[in-house]
């Protein structure tokens, strides 16, 4: 996770590779969190399986997946800070 620094796109925060700015091959991934949160968002809940008790959908399913989601970005964070640590110590 990145912020922008540009005059186009000033404190824009974006995801990409960890190794773009380093001097080796990268996979050039990039999105900007904010739209890539809107498009989350426009998913409708039935999409993802996500249905209150009146309707038959399982909240507390849907809850536990969410949760556990957060901690698997949660791990995915701690291992780029890690990458991007070593990277700064070679």
């Amino acid at each position: 996770m990145y912020k922008s620094r540009t005059t186009s796109n000033p404190n824009r925060v974006f995801l990409g590779c960890p190794l773009f700015k380093a001097k080796e091959p990268y996979c050039r991934y990039f999105v900007w969190l904010d739209e890539h949160l809107k498009r989350i968002k426009a998913v409708k809940p039935e999409a993802l399986g996500v249905v209150d008790e009146a309707e038959g959908v399982d909240v507390e399913e849907q809850l536990f997946r969410n949760q556990d989601m957060e901690k698997k970005i949660e791990e995915l964070e701690r291992k780029l800070l890690s990458i991007e640590s070593k990277k700064k110590k070679t």
